[in-house]
């Protein structure tokens, strides 16, 4: 076998596979400004680019100076290294062992048929142990980032590999580089890149070319990634706040324009390829621009286009199309479509390790192949009309484009949405809205129509000079390029000056959607989110499972109960939870020992709250309700006052919940305080906690029955998002107003104290309204108290955004003097 492909050597002759530093220097200086946009502006740190970019550099320098025969070795010693940074040497070892292992699969020497069944036997094998049905040697994170090295790579090479010519000698290394590409160590969305081309257009021009496309190329997706930021962060509504036809509008169109996402992710990975010697064709052909939907399966990501035509499209039009030309292209479309949806599944399936069937995944793509099988039968019959510089072409033109663009837009939301009866719920909100709100939106667009087509006849006429300069505009040279760079790191400037660029640039919060998801997901103490590309919860999900995951309900210190809670403590218990020791005193609360009633001179407070307050991923002693208690009994010690702090707080609890556990269990230990420490989080959280207590058919406390039943809510009314947002201020005002109650009925003074996430804070004032309203007298605001601190400092990990020891520190020397203000505490005298 040779070293390298004969394909690469008849270039020899005529082109300059060499480059010396100097030619490198104007490459180097743009990677290396990337690199710093990179990392100030945490591009994807959640999937680790900040980490992988700087080796990637290195890497590619010491692989363009190294002679031609040697690179394909150094690329995959360099995927070694710097997966080794991830998973680490035994990970890595266990990834790339099992590469070894399907390559030799596929050429084991026995009838292809056979190597496939092996193949789909192993595919199986890794499938049951990523839904945990048996076990393998490898953690989550390395089976996702071994699945997605290899889930369509494994079809492509063993499809090919019969055609493949004897004449045609790849090497070894070829192969195996082909299964393991550098950015699929970060990107588990990636390009299906065809075998063939990965094979024959490596170095197929020469190198300098390929690297300046390369740059070009990761420049383009961090123009699209930043774009995509400015949209989440600044322009897409809230979907519980949805109340109207434009706000309704504005959604479904910015949900559709945030796939830039995603355009970006798959751009940079043809670029990092690129800058590698692989020059590979673009991916995407100017999707928002497609005039039907046939046109667009073409346009919106040619590479998956590309795999469907070669596996099922050709193979099944040339077996019917001796019955009819018609019926085979109809029925060739659909099996297509079909398949389009079944290895969205499959791919969805390896990328997140979870049932990824969605109805309204069904409803999508059903559409979408039927609108366009529709469209290319439609098509087939009429003559293509070249395009010309007249009025009425350039008006019928934009018509195509923008019905096809506000149809997509309206599908993708349905495939975006939780479920149909939510996403349908949406759209009622929007019919519901006056006629004169519909007026206006219909004046948007047809101005937006009329501003389009002018533009369009406009370049219609001078069509050859208009495309020279998007051709130069698609081709920036080195200066460009270090401008556009520049620029971006003299923006960052302004980010300590300016609350909105500091978000823009950091990017270190969620919107107030990924915010209202995360909320549901503290009940089980781990993400839970869809193939939602446009939230960004979907990036911090995928790495979420780099460790073991861990849900609280899972721990051996925690129990079942059937009642409102849901779950609870085991008492005289000791665990782990997030690494860190969680001891349960004899009476079933995290918490040292205590009494059963307090001792003279002792006033005791009990603190009701969630995980936060429980001290989720912080030592028992680094609680800052440990450290309220010691700082207190060591300042009034002298004037023989004792405290006692009682944490009953416990992971995924609302105000819906503490009311009944002050009648169940605190009042027994006759409190003179209640601190209910407040986060103010969404308040659909509220309704989405009490459809779960439903769900699980756990019974409730008969005033929130009564409750229920007076707002006729029950499980099916409140799985809809409408509903939920509906009725989540009710819920939450009936949940402040009993706890009020409940504490006066046993003479317990409450207090109300807001400590603010560690993430961005949105709620406090809705909840301050109905603290008020409620008569809540005695209230600590610490709303500021992380102001001056970056987030990174206070979490308790890259994904677990619970505030960390020193955080607990911080609220802690905040809450103190403001609790003892409100007790109305004297100093000892010294």
């Amino acid at each position: 076998m040779k070293s390298i492909n004969p394909t690469i050597s008849t270039f020899d002759n005529h082109l300059n596979w060499t480059i010396s530093l100097v030619q490198l220097l104007p490459v180097v200086i743009q990677l290396g400004l990337l690199g710093i946009v990179i990392h100030i502006f945490q591009i994807e740190a959640d999937l680790g680019l900040t980490i992988f970019f700087p080796w990637m550099c290195g890497a590619f320098l010491v692989h363009a100076l190294l002679p031609l025969q040697i690179r394909p070795k150094i690329q995959f010693i360099f995927f070694v290294v710097i997966l080794s940074l991830f998973v680490g040497e035994w990970g890595t070892l266990k990834i790339v062992g099992l590469g070894f292992l399907i390559m030799s699969i596929c050429h084991i020497p026995i009838p292809i048929i056979g190597r496939k069944i092996l193949a789909l036997s192993l595919g199986v094998l890794l499938g049951l142990s990523m839904l945990g049905h048996i076990s393998t040697i490898f953690t989550d994170y390395e089976l996702r980032i071994a699945t997605t090295l290899l889930m369509f790579r494994t079809i492509l090479y063993l499809h090919e590999l019969p055609h493949e010519k004897e004449s045609e000698s790849v090497s070894f290394w070829q192969r195996i580089n082909y299964f393991f590409m550098l950015p699929n160590i970060i990107l588990p969305l990636f390009p299906i890149v065809d075998y063939q081309k990965h094979k024959r257009q490596y170095y197929d021009i020469e190198a300098n070319k390929i690297y300046q496309s390369g740059i070009n190329l990761i420049l383009w997706s961090l123009v699209c990634i930043l774009s995509y930021r400015f949209l989440y962060h600044f322009i897409i509504p809230n979907q519980l706040r949805l109340d109207g036809v434009q706000e309704v509008t504005i959604y479904i169109i910015v949900t559709y324009l945030t796939v830039i996402r995603l355009v970006g992710l798959l751009t940079l990975a043809v670029g990092v390829l690129r800058l590698f010697g692989y020059n590979l064709p673009d991916i995407f052909n100017y999707m928002f621009f497609a005039s039907s939907f046939s046109d667009l399966f073409k346009r919106i990501n040619i590479y998956w286009k590309d795999f469907l035509m070669k596996l099922c499209y050709y193979p099944t039009y040339f077996r019917v199309r001796k019955w009819s030309p018609t019926y085979a292209l109809t029925i060739a479309t659909l099996v297509t479509f079909f398949f389009t949806w079944l290895f969205h599944v499959y791919q969805w399936f390896w990328v997140l390790g979870t049932n990824p069937i969605s109805e309204t995944g069904m409803i999508y793509w059903g559409i979408f192949g039927l609108v366009a099988t529709l469209n290319t039968l439609s098509e087939r019959k009429q003559k293509r009309i070249k395009p010309r510089p007249v009025w009425s072409f350039a008006t019928k033109h934009i018509a195509k484009v923008f019905l096809t663009f506000l149809s997509m837009a309206l599908l993708y939301s349905v495939w975006m949405a939780p479920s149909f009866l939510i996403w349908s719920g949406m759209l009622v909100t929007a019919f519901q809205d006056s006629w004169m709100n519909w007026m206006k939106v219909c004046v948007y667009i047809s101005i937006f129509y009329v501003v389009s087509c002018i533009l369009y006849f406009w370049y219609l006429k001078k069509v050859d000079y208009w495309n020279n300069v998007w051709r130069n505009i698609q081709r920036p040279k080195t200066a460009l390029n270090c401008s556009i760079l520049i620029i971006l790191l003299g923006f960052s400037f302004f980010s300590n000056s300016n609350k909105n660029i500091h978000l823009f640039v950091n990017d270190n919060q969620l919107n107030e959607n990924d915010i209202n998801t995360e909320y549901s997901g503290y009940y089980s103490e781990i993400l839970d989110v869809h193939n939602d590309i446009s939230s960004r919860i979907w990036g911090r999900d995928y790495t979420f499972k780099k460790g073991r995951v861990e849900k609280f309900q899972d721990i051996d210190i925690v129990r079942p109960v059937n009642n409102v809670l849901g779950y609870e403590f085991i008492p005289n218990t000791k665990g782990f939870f997030k690494e860190k020791n969680i001891t349960v005193n004899s009476w079933g609360f995290r918490d040292k020992e205590y009494s059963k009633l307090p001792e003279e001179n002792t006033i005791r407070i009990a603190l009701v709250g969630a995980s936060p307050t429980m001290g989720s991923g912080v030592e028992d002693e680094e609680v800052f309700e440990a450290i309220i208690e010691r700082q207190l009994n060591e300042k009034y010690a002298s004037s023989n006052q004792k405290f006692e702090l009682l944490n009953f707080a416990q992971p995924s609890l609302c105000a819906l919940h503490y009311a009944y556990q002050i009648e169940d269990k605190i009042r027994h230990f006759e409190p003179d305080y209640v601190l209910f420490v407040e986060h103010c989080r969404p308040m659909a959280g509220f309704s989405k906690k009490l459809v779960r207590v439903l769900e699980a058919e756990n019974e409730i406390y008969p005033e929130l029955a009564a409750f229920m039943e007076r707002e006729k809510l029950n499980l099916e009314t409140m799985r809809t998002k409408t509903q939920m947002a509906q009725k989540s201020e009710s819920l939450v005002s009936f949940s402040y107003k009993f706890l009020k109650e409940t504490c006066d009925k046993y003479n317990i003074d409450l207090i109300w104290a807001h400590v603010p996430p560690t993430y961005k804070d949105n709620y406090y004032k809705d909840y301050k309204i109905l603290a008020d309203r409620h008569d809540y007298s005695k209230q600590i605001n610490l709303s500021d108290i992380y102001d001056n601190y970056s987030q990174k400092l206070l979490v308790v990990g890259a994904n677990d955004y619970h505030p960390n020891a020193w955080a607990h520190e911080i609220i802690a020397e905040n809450l103190l003097p403001e609790l003892e203000q409100l007790l109305q505490l004297k100093k000892d005298k010294q």
